[in-house]
């Protein structure tokens, strides 16, 4: 079985991580001062939004200084014993071969998901690793505020940032060029866009719409949406009809849509459907949905994302008592705008890049000022002009339009 292409293309030194410039610098001196003997903390801090590569980032540091690589995910297990255990004996003693020098890096992952009551002791024994750690030690977080404290003091914090559509862009045309795929620049730019920030997720759906095709048109990239779409209709359809729980969630959960997003499809198509009493309960259960969203984001504990999608899943069934109307399942509002506008904003950021590029300014700029460049295209060197930002039809047309807007 292939890997998939976020682990298969996943960075293998410091130099390939793209566009964490600060970060990386802040990295590179910490390991440094390892190299030297004279660490400032013992360990790293890394904390950023989910897909921002903070793992990836601890894995090709391992790579880049030989260190080798001790790396625990998130789970129940991590008890005060199994924490002491596995990464404090890591943490203070030598690599297998045994030489001088030689160091490992004890990489504990997702840290603010740690269980924080005393009983389980998940950060009594990180607390002490801290403190008695001889090799360099990385914590990874979505919400450093979730750490304790006395956690945070122990370690150099550094912010990974997420990423602009632009570096994602290239990590996907990157990406395209190792695995012998000619896509088009619009797929990339829509993929980038849609993927807010999230490299790994952007990765994934380059992979799903692109895998197994020499060219990638924008027409293969619609494809995979419209299938996206028909899923989140037929699920729609089955979730008033649901026999129980675990499998109102299983359906949320099987679906390739973020929880938040899917909420907007739940609760614009569903509500409306029902009974002005059983309207009333799912809507209940749906925002107590929302709020369970919002936390899983704050906390960076997204196992709440379970109960979120049990309500969403379960909810609109289990807790109607009436029928439900027959009705046309639609976008959401803020889902259909963008959906009409998303090409036009494609052609819009593309001229913008191009004319900035020629023009040595940023790009808001030239997206804001777009109505000149389409009066000197449409003026006597138009043409010339053009030929030099290398204009497609369909970005010609679209700066027509605000000429004649």
């Amino acid at each position: 079985m292939s890997l998939p292409w976020s682990e298969k293309h996943r960075p293998g030194k410091l130099s390939e991580v793209v566009g964490q410039g600060a970060a990386l610098q802040k990295v590179r001196e910490w390991a440094e001062g390892w190299r030297r003997g004279k660490p400032g903390k013992r360990a790293l801090l890394l904390y950023g939004a989910p897909g921002s590569g903070k793992t990836t980032l601890a894995e090709a540091l391992a790579a880049e200084e030989g260190w080798d690589l001790i790396q625990l995910n998130a789970s129940d297990q991590r008890t005060f014993e199994v924490l002491k255990r596995v990464a404090g004996e890591a943490a203070v003693t030598g690599t297998l071969t045994g030489k001088k020098g030689e160091r490992r890096l004890v990489v504990l992952d997702e840290a603010d998901n740690l269980h924080p009551h005393e009983d389980r002791g998940g950060y009594r024994a990180v607390k002490e690793i801290l403190e008695r750690t001889l090799n360099p030690v990385i914590l990874t977080a979505n919400d450093r505020t979730a750490l304790p404290r006395e956690i945070r003091e122990l370690c150099l914090e550094v912010n990974l940032r997420r990423l602009p559509p632009r570096e994602i862009e290239e990590i996907l045309r990157r990406i395209c060029e190792e695995e012998g795929i000619e896509a088009e620049p619009l797929v990339l730019r829509r993929i980038a866009e849609a993927s807010r920030g999230d490299a790994r997720a952007a990765i994934n759906d380059l992979q799903t719409s692109c895998g197994g095709r020499k060219k990638c048109r924008i027409q293969d990239l619609a494809l995979y949406l419209r299938e996206l779409e028909t899923s989140v209709f037929e699920v729609l359809g089955k979730l008033p009809h649901v026999e129980s729980v675990e499998k109102g969630r299983r359906l949320v959960m099987e679906l390739d849509l973020p929880p938040a997003e899917f909420l907007g499809w739940v609760s614009e198509n569903l509500p409306p459907a029902l009974d002005p009493k059983d309207r009333a309960r799912v809507c209940d259960a749906l925002s107590r949905a929302d709020l369970f969203l919002a936390r899983a984001v704050r906390t960076g504990n997204y196992g709440m994302w379970s109960y979120a999608s049990e309500l969403m899943g379960a909810g609109p069934s289990l807790l109607r008592e009436g029928g439900v109307s027959p009705r046309r399942l639609q976008y959401p509002s803020s889902a259909s705008l963008y959906a009409r506008t998303r090409w036009k904003r494609a052609l819009r950021d593309s001229l913008a890049k191009k004319w900035a590029s020629r023009c040595h300014t940023s790009s808001r700029v030239c997206r804001e000022n777009l109505e000149y460049l389409a009066l000197m295209v449409e003026g006597r060197a138009g043409e010339k002009i053009a030929q030099e930002l290398e204009l497609t039809e369909q970005e010609r047309e679209y700066l027509k339009s605000l000429v004649t807007a």
